[in-house]
């Protein structure tokens, strides 16, 4: 995400670490005027140009710094999203679930590595790992994090006899906390064979998204709560059901009215055929509800072009190549007339947004069990938001009473520990502090 400015107004992308180069020819003594046109986003940092930008002799360089804020939060054990284990000898290559495995284990003898991937980039104070080796004896484990692809860097060495079953640990401060999105332990070298195993690692919230709200506060057949979320959100989600687009119209300035940012869903008469494809007509269609909507930019966070896509996709039997290329169409289409509003999309949870209610007839022991299910739910997400700088906001479904046919479906309103969960959350979200420990 990084994209630096040249004085005549140029911009020059910087993709990845390392050197990069002005595509035009400079004199010596020439000041380039080089400033951050946009800091990295995944993860955010920070980026100061070095010396004063001026170009004196053929040798010279200008260095850009990036860096990553201290973590912010609580720490956490991170569950990664996989494992995958290699060795030269005795034993052939092997992938983990680790969510369903949470203990892999490897045998063979040095060298021998094990790369676990995290899922998105965290701030890293811990790795622990046990080492079961066949014969006591002298060992060197060196531990190594990843941010991009082929980039590592070494972040301790344990060089010491080993036993049975020995608890191996590497620990920064949080000061000095590595923002990695892999972690490689490397058995460099071992007494014979060995196992390793139990690999935990810790981590730091390191990110803090902008906005807290709730995904159906506007739908404008449920009952307004404005009043009741106005002290912790500072977004609302705003659709339109029966009179496009002047609903969303409306919806944007009743949020205005609380002092919140709109959120505004793009209607699918305006995107998608019955079958789930880009309208051919999509511009035609698009110009009428942009300009309904252009007078009240300054209201709104951003434009959500689609909910769940690659969830419909699937059940429209696209695939997610098919639906990132109609993604990146409809995009393109609205970025030429909004081309400084961003653009968010929602995934989908379905074992969180639908279908569950209280039990019927009412039964306390079975109403307990979910209100703990989403309860922990709520805590994850809340993990999720703090940990991930892709995640720019955080809505909880539902606050009011829905109903699925007849039968009522209770929005968090209704479930008071949750409901206390998603204000706590939203008030650190909207006051911009760390979120808090689950």
């Amino acid at each position: 995400g990084l994209e630096l400015k040249l004085a005549d107004g140029t911009v020059l992308p910087v993709r990845a670490n390392g050197p990069f180069r002005v595509a035009e020819l400079v004199s010596e003594g020439t000041g380039l005027g080089l400033q951050v046109a946009a800091a990295p986003r995944h993860p955010g940092q920070h980026c100061d140009v070095t010396g004063d930008g001026r170009v004196r002799s053929a040798s010279d360089t200008i260095k850009v710094v990036c860096r990553i804020g201290n973590p912010l939060g609580p720490e956490y054990l991170v569950t990664p999203v996989a494992a995958t284990a290699c060795t030269q000898k005795n034993i052939s290559p092997r992938s983990f679930d680790y969510a369903s495995a949470p203990n892999p284990q490897m045998a063979g003898t040095a060298p021998q590595t094990v790369t676990v991937e995290l899922g998105s980039p965290r701030a890293v104070t811990e790795v622990r790992f046990s080492v079961s080796p066949g014969t006591a004896g002298f060992s060197r484990d060196e531990v190594l994090a990843g941010l991009h692809a082929d980039e590592w860097v070494r972040i301790g060495v344990i060089a010491k006899e080993t036993s049975e079953s020995a608890e191996l640990r590497i620990g920064l401060d949080r000061a000095g906390a590595q923002c990695a999105e892999r972690i490689r332990i490397d058995v460099v070298e071992a007494p014979g064979m060995v196992s390793l195993a139990k690999i935990r690692i810790t981590a730091a919230a390191s990110n803090v998204p902008q906005y807290f709200g709730y995904f159906g506060d506007s739908f404008p057949y449920l009952s307004p709560v404005e009043s009741e979320i106005a002290d912790h959100t500072n977004i609302s989600r705003v659709s339109c059901e029966f009179g496009c687009p002047q609903e969303i119209v409306d919806g944007i300035l009743r949020a205005a009215a609380r002092g919140v940012k709109s959120a505004v869903a793009i209607h699918e008469s305006v995107r998608f055929d019955s079958n789930y494809r880009l309208r051919p007509d999509l511009e035609e269609r698009w110009n009428p509800f942009a300009e309904a909507i252009r007078p009240y930019t300054q209201h709104n966070a951003f434009l959500y072009p689609n909910d769940e896509p690659y969830a419909l996709a699937r059940m429209f039997g696209a695939s997610a190549a098919d639906a990132k290329r109609d993604l990146d169409m409809l995009v393109a289409v609205m970025k030429k007339t909004f081309p400084d509003m961003p653009m968010a999309f929602s995934f989908n949870r379905s074992d969180f947004e639908a279908g569950v209610t209280f039990s019927q007839p009412a039964n306390p022991q079975a109403d307990a069990r979910e209100a703990a299910k989403r309860l922990e739910l709520a805590q994850n997400y809340a993990q999720l938001a703090s940990s991930d700088s892709s995640v720019v906001g955080l809505f909880g479904f539902i606050y009011q009473n829905d109903f699925v046919d007849i039968e009522r479906f209770p929005g968090i309103q209704h479930w008071p520990e949750l409901r206390e969960k998603y204000a706590e959350v939203g008030r650190s979200i909207t006051s911009q502090h760390a979120v808090p420990d689950p």
